[in-house]
C-alpha cells in the first residue's frame, strides 16, 4: 500500500472525543507500521491529517435550548472555525456520535434530526468534504452478534448513507445498510 499524493490530495479532520493525544499517537503509529508507510508517505499523512484528541472535554454540537427546541453550541462554532481556517478538506469524521450529538440524541427524534443537519452542514467547509460520524450499536444487536444504529429512527433515517462493522471469526464484516 502506498499513498499517492496525486489521488489523495485532500485534508482530513479526525475529531475523536474518546481518545487522548497519547492514544491517538499509538494508533497512528500502529497504522503506519501495519501499512508499511515510507517516511515520505508518513510526511504526507502528517501534512494532510488534523486530529483533535478531545477525551474528557465537552464536545456536543447541539443542545436543548430550554424551551423544547435545539440550539447549536460553541463547540460547533469552534469546529466550523477550524475548518474555515484551511482549504481543501476531503473528509471530516467525528467519533462517537453519542458525545458529539449531546444529550437526548438517542431518545429524541428532533434532537437527532438537528444533529444530522449539523453534520451535513460540515460539508460546506472549504473543499466540500464528506462528513462521517461513527456510532455505537445497541446492546441487543451486539448480543445477537449483529450491528445496528443505536437510538431513534431519525439517526438511521436522517443520514444519507449508513454502514456497520462487526467482528467475525476471520476479521471484520463491513455491511452497507443504506445508500
Amino acid at each position: 500500500f502506498t499513498v499517492d499524493p496525486a489521488i489523495v490530495g485532500g485534508r482530513v479532520l479526525l475529531a475523536l472525543a474518546e481518545e487522548d493525544r497519547e492514544e491517538v499517537h499509538r494508533r497512528l503509529w500502529a497504522v503506519a507500521q501495519a501499512l508499511r508507510l515510507t517516511e515520505a508517505e508518513c510526511y504526507l499523512v502528517t501534512e494532510r491529517l488534523t486530529v483533535l484528541a478531545l477525551a474528557g472535554r465537552p464536545v456536543a454540537l447541539v443542545a436543548p435550548d430550554g424551551s423544547g427546541g435545539v440550539r447549536e453550541t460553541r463547540a460547533l462554532a469552534s469546529l466550523r472555525g477550524l475548518l474555515n481556517e484551511q482549504t481543501g478538506w476531503a473528509l471530516v469524521a467525528v467519533d462517537p456520535l453519542a458525545r458529539w450529538a449531546g444529550g437526548g440524541v438517542e431518545k429524541d427524534n428532533e434532537i437527532a434530526t438537528r444533529y444530522v443537519q449539523v453534520i451535513e452542514s460540515l460539508c460546506d467547509a472549504p473543499g466540500h468534504p464528506t462528513a462521517l460520524t461513527a456510532h455505537h450499536s445497541s446492546k441487543l444487536a451486539r448480543r445477537a452478534d449483529e450491528a445496528d444504529t443505536r437510538g431513534v429512527t431519525a439517526l438511521s433515517d436522517g443520514f444519507r448513507w449508513e454502514a456497520t462493522l462487526r467482528e467475525t471469526d476471520g476479521g471484520v464484516a463491513f455491511m452497507q445498510k443504506k445508500s
